[in-house]
């Protein structure tokens, strides 16, 4: 499986500046994405505490143990098959 161009990051109503590219394998793109929601989780918990970052440290938390998932359900799908 590979990715899809998806435009994100709107600059104007119409308008968005970044895309992911077309053709990316599968995997590399979640571990990237969970890269970059760790490094994202690190620079969040650097901050005092309050009940809005902890609300986007949960956030954040969530869609990395669900991309983190992905690859690992995957595997045993396929251990099982």
């Amino acid at each position: 499986m590979q990715t899809i161009t998806l435009n994100f990051s709107k600059c104007s109503p119409t308008e968005t500046i970044l895309a992911v590219r077309e053709g990316v394998p599968v995997g590399d793109a979640i571990e990237h994405a969970s890269l970059m929601l760790c490094a994202a989780l690190g620079a969040l918990r650097e901050r005092e505490a309050d009940d809005f970052l902890c609300g986007v440290e949960h956030l954040i938390e969530t869609a990395k143990a669900l991309i983190d998932a992905v690859p690992t359900g995957r595997m045993m799908q396929e251990a099982e098959a």
